[in-house]
């Protein structure tokens, strides 16, 4: 057993606390706990483990706090201590744990400052979303030039978004919702080409979105609702071929809903409700034969329903409720409503 490298007890029901003892496995490389019913805290004794490289206890019952002792475990790759009841500072001294892939501390009760982590060059994985941190997102987070997937949603933070953080060029997941956010966007946001999901939603984040959004050509989800964008939407969605779900409803956007929408060939969900759009609903949109949800309702939209959006072949849900439209409801549609397709 002392010559043991792997040892994964996931995925089971243990209880009581994780022993003391664990650092007589001073070979090990991984400690894989995660899925079980420990609680207490974790042992500092861990601190002692310099082999180890990932550090697996998500899906505990764990509290306390996470022991500075770990930062002595210099090759770990790997830290998830997520969904837990851990609470108290993240030690800032983390940041000394250079070879950090992966740092995962979601669902927990952690305070306080984000951590620095100037110097953990080869992160990928950040995610310390749902927690309680405050605070700013740390000019330093533009330094983690590898960073992938950058997760902070749901805490107490602040502020506007840095311009450092347009230097995240391999980003593809970025999630800052259910947050504090305020001021406009940093023209370098939009610089992030590799960006897969863009969660925003549910901030005070304002001003206009750029006329070239859809450089973002790998974007798939996008989510701004609930802030205070403002202005006429971008014309031309061009680029914008992956994108599957469009939310940017409860803002301030004025304007017409742009023809260029039917260029959105891969969107299923699109949401603009809770607006001041004007003009019509744009027949065009009947191209966009992927659409299973249009949320139109509760802005100033005049004129009549297009039929063309009875040829959608998807469509579920239609909602256009408080407008200010005209006429009947296409046949098309009516017939949908009628086989209980929409």
């Amino acid at each position: 057993l002392f010559l043991s490298e792997i040892l994964d007890l996931s995925d089971n029901s243990l209880t009581g606390l994780i022993p003391e003892a664990v650092d007589n496995l001073l070979s090990l490389t991984k400690l894989k706990l995660s899925k079980n019913q420990f609680d207490g805290s974790i042992p500092k004794q861990i601190g002692n483990l310099l082999d180890l490289e990932t550090l697996d206890l998500w899906g505990n019952k764990l509290g306390g706090t996470i022991p500075v002792d770990i930062v002595s475990c210099k090759k770990l790759k790997i830290i998830d201590v997520s969904y837990n009841s851990l609470h108290g500072n993240i030690p800032n001294d983390i940041k000394s744990l250079t070879s950090l892939t992966v740092f995962a501390a979601n669902r927990n009760t952690f305070v306080g400052e984000l951590p620095w982590l100037e110097g953990v060059d080869n992160l990928d994985t950040l995610d310390l979303s749902q927690n309680e941190f405050d605070g700013s997102l740390p000019k330093s987070y533009g330094e983690l030039t590898n960073l992938r997937n950058l997760h902070l949603h749901k805490n107490k933070l602040g502020n506007s978004i840095p311009e450092e953080i347009g230097k995240l060029t391999k980003l593809e997941h970025l999630s800052l919702q259910l947050n504090q956010f305020t001021g406009e966007l940093p023209d370098v946001f939009w610089e992030m080409k590799n960006m897969r999901e863009l969660e925003l939603s549910f901030n005070s984040f304002k001003g206009q979105l750029p006329a070239d959004i859809d450089d973002l050509s790998k974007l798939e989800l996008l989510l701004f609702n609930d802030n205070q964008f403002s202005g006429n939407i971008p014309v031309s969605y061009e680029g914008f071929g992956n994108l599957e779900v469009m939310h940017l409803q409860n803002n301030a956007f004025t304007g017409s809903i742009p023809d260029g929408f039917q260029m959105l060939s891969s969107l299923r969900h699109m949401n603009l409700s809770g607006n001041s759009f004007d003009g019509t609903i744009p027949h065009l949109l009947g191209e966009a034969t992927k659409l299973e949800v249009i949320e139109l309702q509760q802005n100033e939209l005049e004129g009549f329903i297009p039929s063309d959006l009875s040829s959608l072949p998807r469509l579920q849900t239609l909602n256009v409720e408080g407008n200010r439209l005209l006429g009947t409801v296409p046949d098309g549609l009516c017939d949908k409503v009628d086989n209980g397709i929409l």
